[in-house]
C-alpha cells in the first residue's frame, strides 16, 4: 500500500506505505530523536533514548508488516508505526514523529493506517501502552479514540542475589520450544495456543514464539506440574545498542484458570532456573494491575516495581480475559 500527495503550497510529496526492511536503519534514528525529545518535554531527568538493536526492529516488523507504515516528506522519514497482531488481540507501538514536525497530523495519520490495518485483519482487541505522565500522549491518543486503563507494571527480581534453591524445591516441569525437534514444534505451537486462549479468548502468541525463535532472541516454554500447565514467552538478548546482556524479560506469562499459587512459584523458580543458565542477573515479568492477584503475588515473593506504562484500549475493542486467569503480557 503507497499514498501519495502533494502538501500544502510548497507542493512537496508525501507518501505513506509499509515499512521495510531497508527502512529500518532511519526509522530507528527517528525513533531515538523523538523518544528522547518526549522525555526531555516530559520533564525527566534522565532523557536520552538510545537506538535499538536493528534485529530487534526486524523482529517488530515480521510480527504484522501489513500493518505498519511510514510517512515520508519528499524521500525524508517524517513519522513511523508498529502494529503487532496475536491472533484478535492486536496494538500499536512504537509510533513516532520527529520532533521538527510534529503538530502537523502525521501521527494521526499514521495511526489512522495501523488502526484501519488491525481492523480489516480481525482484531478484537486494539490497545497500546504510553508513558503515564505524558500529557501530550494521552491527549492524541484520547483524540483517537483510545481510552485510559491499568497501568502495566514490570517487576523485577534479582536471580544471583538469591541463594540457588535446593534441588528438593517444587519445580514446573518446563518444554522449551528451541529444544524440541523439527517434527513436533507444531504440537508445541498448537498447546502454546490453547494455553493462550483459555486465558483470553483469541490470543494468540505463535507469531511471537516464532519470531523469538527465529532471530535468536530468547525461546518459549510450557511449564506443566501436575494437571497444571503455563507459558512463558522470555527474551534473553537486550533491546538496545549500549545495553548488556543482563535480564531475562518475561514478555507474556499466561496461568490459564483456576490459578494455583504453589503451582506459580514452582513457574518462577523454573524461570529463575532459566536466567541462571543463560548467566542473566535479574528476571522480570510484565503485569497489567487488572491482574491484582498476581501484582500482589509477586511483590509478596521479593519482585520490586521498577516500571510502569499506562495501558490504552479503543473504544469498542477491549481487552476481554477469562475470569481467574493470570495474563501477564506487554504491548511493547
Amino acid at each position: 500500500m503507497a499514498r501519495d500527495k502533494p502538501t500544502g503550497l510548497s507542493g512537496r510529496m508525501e507518501t505513506i506505505r509499509h515499512i521495510t526492511r531497508a527502512d529500518l536503519h532511519r526509522i530507528n534514528g527517528l525513533l531515538s530523536r523523538a523518544f528522547s525529545q518526549g522525555r526531555a518535554d516530559d520533564g525527566y531527568r534522565f532523557t536520552e533514548v538510545p537506538e535499538c538493536r536493528l534485529e530487534f526492529l526486524d523482529m517488530y516488523l515480521e510480527d504484522f508488516p501489513e500493518g505498519s507504515y511510514l510517512l515520508e516528506v519528499d524521500g525524508q522519514i517524517r513519522a513511523f508505526g508498529f502494529a503487532h497482531l496475536w491472533g484478535r488481540v492486536g496494538w500499536v507501538g512504537p509510533v513516532a514523529v520527529a520532533p521538527e514536525v510534529q503538530g502537523r497530523g502525521h501521527g494521526r495519520e499514521i495511526m489512522n493506517q495501523c488502526l484501519a490495518s488491525l481492523r480489516e485483519a480481525g482484531a478484537r482487541t486494539i490497545g497500546l501502552e504510553t508513558m503515564p505522565r505524558s500529557y501530550r500522549n494521552l491527549g492524541f491518543y484520547g483524540k483517537l479514540g483510545f481510552v485510559p486503563g491499568e497501568l502495566t507494571v514490570c517487576l523485577a527480581s534479582e536471580v544471583f542475589a538469591r541463594p540457588v534453591p535446593p534441588q528438593e524445591e517444587l519445580r514446573a516441569e518446563a518444554v522449551y520450544f528451541s529444544r524440541l525437534p523439527k517434527e513436533e514444534r507444531q504440537s508445541f505451537l498448537e498447546k502454546a495456543r490453547e494455553i493462550a486462549d483459555a486465558a483470553c479468548e483469541g490470543l494468540d502468541y505463535r507469531s511471537l514464539i516464532l519470531h523469538t525463535s527465529q532471530y535468536k532472541y530468547g525461546d518459549t516454554a510450557i511449564f506443566r506440574l501436575g494437571e497444571r500447565q503455563a507459558l512463558a514467552i522470555g527474551h534473553t538478548e537486550p533491546y538496545a545498542v549500549d545495553e548488556e546482556r543482563h535480564v531475562l524479560r518475561v514478555v507474556a506469562c499466561v496461568f490459564p484458570p483456576p490459578v494455583d499459587r504453589s503451582f506459580v512459584d514452582a513457574v518462577l523458580t523454573s524461570l529463575r532456573d532459566w536466567a541462571r543458565r543463560e548467566f542473566l542477573g535479574h528476571l522480570s515479568l510484565w503485569v497489567p494491575t487488572r491482574q491484582l492477584e498476581a501484582f500482589r503475588h509477586l511483590l509478596q515473593a521479593g519482585f520490586r516495581v521498577i516500571h510502569s506504562d499506562l495501558r490504552m484500549t479503543l473504544e469498542g475493542y477491549p481487552l476481554v480475559t477469562t475470569p481467574g486467569a493470570w495474563l501477564l503480557d506487554k504491548w511493547e
